[in-house]
């Protein structure tokens, strides 16, 4: 019963509309930090160029489908396009660049008082006393929580241009808000989304071409890059189409107190990014904020479940359906894209090139600091890499999450358990050996690198794609079951067991100079592969039974050779070796 309870929440509007507060908050920071160097519409041009053609393959069929909706419908697209894609995204952009993301989103939060105005003066619907209630208790957490409880000192600094243009977007949010309301049920989100913003990308080109300098100046800064590339993907695609699920089961005005949660997820990014400690102000403007979305969404006992939002249109289940596949896609593809990046930074990481913070570089602190801490980080990692990986795990964990994002997710984690680790990592600069010779040096190198390449293709042998949980998500997505796993010892593997892990330690192990930190990541890494790999062939004793057996009597652990006469039990088969020790 617990467990049903906990997948309902994970599956109810109120979960998307929070995701997607807690994307767009995230927008505000990058939009802030670009203000700089892309100009407003260059950057809300570019976010929806990326996101349109992240959505564009999954949605054409649909697309395609609904044709004869989309004609008839055609100025409600153009609506959505110009208000809630271009002129909004556009209005805050051009705020930024002269107002704090203090003051827009404390202006922000008037949000939904704007659409419970906009509601009421068009008679569209009649807001209760609850709504108006909670609104103004999660208006007044808001204040609290961005102000710090220094309200005065905010009125005394006065509106600035930035200030009143966030004004004018938080008209616009409310009138796209309200329009949203009137998508037929024929019409499915992820295609009105995608039309939309098609719309609102022809809109937006002529002022585009207009524009007095190169809207592509800016682009050759890894950071901008990164920085539209997460607006393009959460805070665009991914958002997008969870508040369309939100706003079309709850209401644009039960779905807009949901705004308010941006302001606390704020203040949650500072303190985790930024070191910001919390204050009593923060705290006590959270409570306020989650007790007013509280207030909204309870229902009195004699109202029904559908309550008066049941003039909205009900989504048909097969576009419901199609709509949670496809965020389940981009979720999984942007883990894989975080895998990838963390992956790229390792290598650079562990052999000193490429990347600001490596293994050996930082603030040095005192040796015994350096030991718990670094012993520390590695430890989170192995936990979650072992823990999540355990059959047992993951019977309780798909309780929770959709089967199609189980992988995906420890492939998140596991990279974000690295990015802790290269982040916070200490160096012991102390030499423990160093190569004089440039040549030896460079070999060991080069050495190095050829570990990292063993295990790159190591993955390719076994199936990348499902090692990494974009398979799952592929296969989901196009409703196909995944294959049973099959046991076959391609190339690498038909001389060791592991080749995954033996480039692991090849590339770790390869350094023409070690200091002691890296000589500790070495040593402490290498310990836990072997207690991996002693994990992990469990899994695939109990997985594979004889076949697997004879196989690991056949070929060896880590070293290349074999311990007796290959036999033809394991022929035409796959072993998922490498899923995770």
């Amino acid at each position: 019963m617990k467990a049903a309870r906990v997948g309902a929440v994970l599956r109810s509007p109120a979960l998307a509309l929070a995701l997607a507060a807690l994307f767009w908050s995230g927008n505000f920071v990058a939009g802030r930090a670009l203000s700089g160097a892309v100009d407003p519409v260059t950057l809300n041009f570019l976010r929806w160029l990326i996101a349109l053609a992240i959505i564009a393959p999954f949605v054409w069929r649909s697309a395609f489908a609904a044709l004869p909706a989309l004609r008839r419908e055609w100025r409600l697209i153009l609506a959505l396009g110009a208000t809630g894609i271009a002129a909004f995204h556009t209005l805050i952009y051009v705020a930024l660049q002269s107002t704090t993301v203090t003051s827009a989103l404390l202006i922000l939060s008037l949000a939904p008082i704007a659409t419970l105005l906009g509601s009421a003066l068009l008679g569209l619907e009649r807001p209760s006393g609850r709504q108006i209630g909670g609104a103004l208790i999660s208006i007044a957490g808001a204040c609290v929580l961005i102000t710090r409880g220094e309200l005065a000192g905010i009125l005394s600094q006065g509106f600035s241009a930035g200030d009143l243009w966030m004004l004018a977007a938080v008209v616009i949010w409310a009138a796209y808000s309200l329009i949203l309301r009137r998508r037929p049920s024929d019409l499915p989100p992820s295609v009105a989304l995608a039309a939309s913003v098609a719309a609102a990308l022809l809109m937006m080109l002529p002022l585009l071409l207009l524009a007095a300098t190169n809207p592509l100046a800016a682009l050759g800064s890894v950071s901008v890059l990164l920085s539209i590339g997460y607006i393009a993907v959460f805070a665009s695609a991914i958002a997008f189409l969870l508040w369309f699920r939100g706003v079309s089961e709850l209401g644009p005005v039960r779905a807009g107190q949901f705004v308010n949660l941006m302001p606390v997820f704020g203040a949650g990014l500072a303190f985790l990014v930024l070191g910001e400690a919390p204050t009593w102000a923060q705290a006590a403007g959270a409570a306020l904020v989650l007790s007013g979305i509280a207030f909204v969404e309870r229902r009195p006992r004699n109202e029904s479940p559908i309550h008066d939002d049941a003039r909205f249109a009900r989504h048909v289940y097969s576009q419901e359906e199609h709509m949670s596949r496809l965020i389940i896609f981009l979720y999984g593809l942007a883990s894989y894209v975080v895998f990838f990046v963390t992956f790229l930074y390792a290598i650079g990481f562990v052999s000193g090139l490429m990347v600001p913070k490596t293994i050996d570089t930082g603030t040095v602190v005192p040796v015994t600091e350096a030991l718990i801490v670094n012993i520390l980080l590695m430890s989170l990692f192995a936990i979650q890499h072992s823990v999540m990986a355990r059959k047992q795990f993951k019977q309780w964990w798909t309780q929770f999450v959709p089967k199609s994002v189980e992988r995906s997710t420890y492939v998140l984690f596991a990279s974000l358990a690295l990015v802790l680790l290269f982040w916070q990592w200490r160096p012991i600069p102390a030499v423990a050996w160093q190569i004089a010779d440039p040549q030896i040096a460079m070999a060991i190198t080069g050495l190095s690198f050829v570990g990292w390449l063993i295990v790159l293709t190591s993955t390719f042998l076994i199936n990348h794609f499902e090692l990494f949980g974009l398979h799952q998500v592929a296969n989901n997505l196009a409703g196909r079951a995944m294959p049973a796993p099959r046991f076959r010892t391609p190339l690498y593997y038909k001389f060791v067991r592991h080749p995954i892990y033996l480039g692991f330690i090849i590339a770790f192990w390869s350094a023409p100079t070690m200091t002691v930190g890296h000589l500790l990541f070495a040593a402490v890494t290498t310990a836990y592969i072997f207690v991996g790999i002693w994990l992990e062939e469990r899994d695939l004793v109990d997985l594979f039974g004889d076949d697997y057996l004879r196989y690991r009597n056949r070929v060896s652990m880590l070293l290349p050779w074999r311990k007796s006469a290959p036999s033809d039990a394991a022929d035409g088969r796959i072993v998922g070796v490498g899923r995770g020790p």
